[in-house]
């Protein structure tokens, strides 16, 4: 048994080594932040960290995630009936491959909060939810991305300030479905002889050990 379970093992992980060569490649050449940079409002700024282009190569059903943007604001304080207000927030993703594409925009907001009488302050961006990115002759090819939310430069009685109190951005890619498969992906013919080939060496196996038995 002990020589059987290794046979099987390498067998169905080379299958699925092979099943991953139809993953799709999304190259993500650059992103656009349009933001809040002037009063009424929370005035925000936005320090890049994506330096595209980058590949994501996505198998079936699987997620990807990379850092986008620090989002911070150098206001002192959050005042009350201006700040607190939402402003719009978007990013635009601009993809090269696979094409042709429709892009894809994930849409906000962003507001000063204050609580306990304002004893603390922060700032904060929330995200309408998924942006939906398609693909293909037909739009049938798709795959989400999700953006996270959360507080940034909190502080007492005023604002936490500059880009070392701000929340990292990040994108989450999420493959959902491709033009050209429909369900999990079924290993190639290759994979099937190497799987054949792992079972037929159990079999072996097995037959060997009961002719050492008897």
């Amino acid at each position: 048994m002990r020589r059987i379970l290794p046979a099987v093992a390498t067998a169905i992980g080379l299958a699925m080594v092979a099943s991953a060569a139809q993953a799709t490649v999304f190259t993500l050449d650059s992103i656009d932040v349009h933001a809040r940079a002037q009063d009424p409002g929370l005035i925000v700024q936005i320090a890049p960290i994506y330096a595209g282009p980058q590949d994501f190569d996505l198998a079936f059903q699987d997620m990807q995630t990379a850092d986008l943007f620090t989002i911070y604001t150098t206001e002192a304080s959050v005042n009350g009936g201006e700040d607190t207000d939402p402003y719009n927030i978007s990013v635009d993703f601009n993809f090269s491959a696979p094409t042709p594409n429709s892009g894809a925009t994930v849409n906000g907001s962003t507001y000063g909060a204050r609580t306990l009488f304002g004893v603390v302050q922060n700032g904060v961006v929330t995200w309408n939810g998924p942006a939906a990115f398609t693909w293909g002759a037909d739009n049938s090819g798709l795959m989400t991305i999700s953006l996270n939310g959360g507080s940034f430069n909190t502080g007492l009685f005023g604002l936490g300030g500059g880009a070392r109190r701000g929340l990292v951005v990040t994108a989450t890619f999420d493959w959902d479905r491709d033009p050209t498969v429909t369900s999990a992906p079924v290993p190639e013919p290759a994979s099937w002889a190497l799987m054949i080939g792992g079972f037929g060496l159990a079999g072996a196996a097995l037959r060997r050990r009961r002719i050492a038995v008897a």
